[in-house]
This record gives structure tokens, sequence and C-alpha cells, in this order.
């Protein structure tokens, strides 16, 4: 029967050897028969999926395919090794995880709180931490006769296949001798009691640069926790994650700022001039337009917060509020009193 192994693997004819591959993969995982059990549906589809691969990832096989067709293979239909390179494929998947999982297993977090006005100039942060360290007595070996775990043959974790009326389940837990290192220690260390490693306090000293914002992450590469991976040493990481205390200056549209600037009535009503500190500390002066309202926006341009990027600058935008005075002089209350009184 003639087959169109570019139509079974849904690539066209063009496709390049990368395309074949990723698309194999993909439809591999979905016909694999431990997703699928009991489906004879599937477990041809992954047979047919396997065998197009087989034939097109082949340099010569795929030539003659293309110019005698699948036909051309009649008699002599190739031994498919897709099964064996999807294996293969899993487990790099799982070994790619494992590194993700020991990055992250290993990695330190600690919140760092700033200051909108070290979000503006950026700050440098010094601080210790605890980590753990190579153990320097044993070298990291955890003691001495060091041999392979005999119950999980050195992989540290045990693997069982359990049958149901769902199909069936693999269930993959720590090896229970060796507590999932793979390995077994009849003279532990004394220094670190057979771990390996042993706590060091540690202190950083991180420079943060400016418009460093909230729930951003400041990654100190290889600052973390010491492990073993594939017999190498490996550090995880020091993960910074950012806070910003908001006091007088508030964060808004990203690089904007807001802030309050208290006017007594007076000035509301005639108009004038207000100070008012920047984020930089500099005293400026701001127009107050008569008439102005209770709770109005007034807008001061570029003086909010430096973009990452350029020399752009965000805004600063003042909330008026009134200035209530907490003393009252003889002459203010005279001059009050007058105001209170009804025009004739």
């Amino acid at each position: 029967m003639e087959k169109d192994l570019y139509k079974i693997l849904g690539v066209d004819k063009n496709a390049d050897a990368s395309k074949i591959k990723k698309a194999y993969r993909k439809l591999a995982m979905k016909y694999h028969p431990d997703k699928n059990p009991d489906d004879k549906e599937a477990e041809v589809k992954f047979k047919d999926v396997a065998e197009a691969y087989e034939i097109l990832a082949d340099p010569d096989k795929k030539r003659q395919y293309d110019s005698g067709g699948y036909s051309s293979f009649a008699g002599g239909q190739p031994k498919s090794r897709g099964f064996q390179d999807f294996e293969e494929f899993f487990s790099q998947v799982r070994r790619q995880q494992q590194r993700q999982n020991n990055m992250e297993q290993y990695s330190i977090f600690k919140r760092i709180t700033l200051t909108v006005e070290e979000v503006f100039n950026g700050t440098k942060k010094s601080f210790r931490y605890d980590r753990y360290d190579k153990c320097k007595s044993c070298d990291g070996e955890g003691g001495e006769d060091v041999s392979k775990c005999t119950n999980c043959d050195g992989k540290g974790v045990k693997t069982t296949v359990k049958s149901t009326q769902f199909g069936m389940f693999q269930q993959t837990f720590d090896c229970s001798d060796c507590g999932g290192k793979g390995f077994v220690i009849k003279n532990p260390c004394n220094a670190c009691g057979g771990d390996g490693t042993v706590v060091k306090s540690e202190k950083a000293d991180i420079n943060i640069p400016h418009s460093t914002f909230e729930n951003e992450k400041l990654i100190m590469w290889g600052m973390g926790s010491y492990y073993k991976e594939d017999g190498a040493d490996k550090h995880g990481d020091l993960v910074l994650l950012i806070r910003v205390k908001e006091d007088n200056f508030k964060i808004v549209n990203h690089y904007d700022l807001l802030s309050t600037i208290k006017v007594d009535y007076s000035t509301l009503v005639l108009g004038g001039k207000r100070s008012f500190k920047t984020i930089e500390g500099n005293e400026i002066n701001v127009t107050i337009s008569e008439s102005t309202d209770i709770n109005k926006t007034l807008k001061v341009k570029g003086k909010g917060l430096k973009n990452k990027n350029s020399n752009i600058r965000g805004d600063q935008y003042l909330n008026v509020e009134l200035y209530m005075p907490t003393e009252v002089s003889e002459k203010e209350r005279e001059l009050l009193e007058e105001l209170k009184k009804p025009e004739q």
C-alpha cells in the first residue's frame, strides 16, 4: 500500500531535518502507547509516524522515497528505530527537567525592599545570607567508602508500574535505601554528616540599577547553594525579589510619579506659587491658578522616573489638597471672621 510519509508527519516536501524531527516528536508523544493504552488506532498511528520519521530523517532513504515513493521499499521495509529515538527524546526531556529542578531547588530567593528614591537613583544593598557550600573535609563526597546504591542502581529513584481499570500508571519515588542520592556511604564525614555540604554565611554587595521596579527579579548567577549534577560541581543562583515602598511618591503609569501638594485657601482662590520637593531633592515652584479646586491634578513635565533605555523621563503629577493650619494668629482670625459675615 502506497503511503504519503510527508502527510503522516504533517510536513511538506520542502521541510528540513529540523522540522521533520520536530513534527515526529510531537506526534510520537501524542500517539505513544503509554498515553493511549489499549488504543489500537493510536498504536497504528504511532508505528506509521515512527516509520515515516525513520525514512525521512535518513538523507539516503529520503532521496529514495522522493524518487521512487513508498513502494520502492517493498520487500525491504526498514526496521523502525522510532521508538528508540523517542525514548532517547524522553530521556533528554527528563534530564532537562532535572537540571531545571536543581536550579530552582538550590537557588536562594531573598526579598529586597526599595524606596521610590532608590528606584530613581539606583542603590547598593549589602546583606548576609546562608547557603550550602561544598564540604572541604570530604571534598563534597560525604565521606569514605562511597558505593552505588544497589537498590536503585545509582538512579536515586525507583519506578513502579501499576495496572488499573483505566490503564497502566507509572509512579516514580525516591529510593528508600539512599534517600534519592543514588549512592550509599559506609563512613560518613564528621564535618557534614554525610551530606557533602555545610552551611556557610556569605556577604553580598549588590548594585541595583535605577528604574528597577516592583516584582522584578535580579539574578546573581552562581551565588546560590552547592550541588552535584552528573558528577560536576554546580551552584544555584541568588534571586532578589524586588518590592517598592511608596511614601511621599507613588509610581503610576510605570515612569510617572504621583504626590500631594498642600495649598492654603487664599492661594486656591487667588492663585499663586507653591514650592514642591522633587524626587531629586530639588525645590521647584508650582503655579496654582485662580479658583483651583481641591483634588485637581497638576502636571510637572519631565520630573518623573528615568527610563531604563533612554534619557527620557516620566512626569510628576501633584494632587491638590487643602492646607489646614494648626494655629491661627489674631489677625488671621479677624479676617476669617470678616469673611464669615453675610454680604450686605
